[in-house]
């Protein structure tokens, strides 16, 4: 029982060792790739999460809050915020870098 348990924890730390290398290894071609390298996906969820705290994008954007709708058209910014920004570092990563002057 104790050693099925053991292999079990060794099993899950193989598992977290290999995405943190995974990770290590993209974080490092995405700087080979680009030598100015920017994080427009965490800037963008970063002021959207700030913008979220402060503020409600229903109220801003003139959607009535009637229906209770207000929350899900809040998450519906979010979420479209995080695909933007998804979209604006993977422009900046390919296109962009590869015309970089500096590469």
């Amino acid at each position: 029982m104790m050693k099925t348990k053991v292999l079990a924890v060794a099993a899950v730390m193989m598992v977290f060792v290999s995405v943190v290398s995974a990770t290590a290894v993209k974080q490092h071609r995405r700087l080979q790739q680009n030598p100015f390298p920017l994080d427009w996906e965490g800037f963008s969820e970063s002021l959207l999460d700030e913008l979220s705290d402060n503020y409600d994008f229903g109220d801003l954007l003139g959607v009535p809050t009637t229906n209770g709708y207000d929350s899900v058209f809040n998450e519906f910014v979010l979420a479209l915020g995080a695909i933007l920004g998804a979209g604006a570092q993977r422009a900046y990563d390919g296109p962009v870098a590869a015309a970089s002057p500096l590469g």
